[in-house]
């Protein structure tokens, strides 16, 4: 059963978000409802994420970063603040370009780490619109949040080219304790009230802090 009821197409602001809804929304498990362009308000100010996923249950954020909206660092901060406050569960951040050219190896990439998003019938569907072996501990890496995919790519006709493209996520979740936003959530609540300007200036006159994923990539 697709969600296509919940959505409100009007409220999408990208072709990004348009090609990601297109194939998402058939084969999400009716559990969720699809919310566009949810805005979340905390201490650090008011943030709208591309896509809410929420059931009774879980709630997962979907950001899809057009390399020209997004800076890394402040995204790493604004994930933190929503996690950290309990407002999501989980966020999955694509790049523009993984969306574009790869949407169902990305969806499949959700389906790995997100089962209960997906309706009961994608599991077989999948086989037919992703190779996937791809996703096997072979062909994977884990770098703190961010998910790595090594997709062999194909020429205009088919044939391989012998190179790989690879699909990058950021995936965040509430109960990872390892992941280096719990760092940035702990050090906003030692300056209650400053938004997420003033946090990263602040950081940045405190030594002792050590970097974090995005600052590296």
């Amino acid at each position: 059963m697709s969600n296509t009821i919940h959505i409100n197409r009007n409220q999408l602001e990208s072709p990004l978000e348009e090609i990601f809804i297109q194939q998402f929304e058939k084969f999400v498990n009716d559990r969720f409802e699809i919310i566009p362009q949810y805005e979340i308000r905390n201490s650090a100010g008011l943030f709208r994420l591309d896509f809410l996923l929420r059931s009774n249950d879980y709630t997962v954020a979907i950001e899809l970063d057009g390399k020209e909206f997004h800076d890394e660092w402040r995204d790493e901060w604004r994930d933190a603040l929503m996690l950290g406050n309990g407002q999501i569960d989980c966020l999955y951040r694509f790049r523009g370009k993984d969306i574009t050219t790869y949407i169902h190896e990305c969806l499949y990439s959700i389906f790995v780490n997100d089962r209960k998003l997906f309706d009961g019938r994608y599991g077989q569907v999948s086989k037919s619109l992703v190779d996937t072996e791809i996703f096997n501990d072979a062909e994977y890496r884990h770098l703190a949040d961010c998910l790595i995919y090594s997709i062999p790519t194909t020429d205009e006709y088919g044939e391989p080219t012998g190179r790989h493209h690879d699909i990058r996520i950021v995936r965040r979740h509430k109960n990872d304790s390892s992941q280096y936003w719990n760092k940035l959530y702990e050090f906003s609540k030692k300056y209650p009230g400053k938004n997420i300007d003033e946090l990263i200036d602040t950081r940045k006159s405190d030594q002792w802090f050590g970097r974090g994923l995005s600052d590296n990539i």
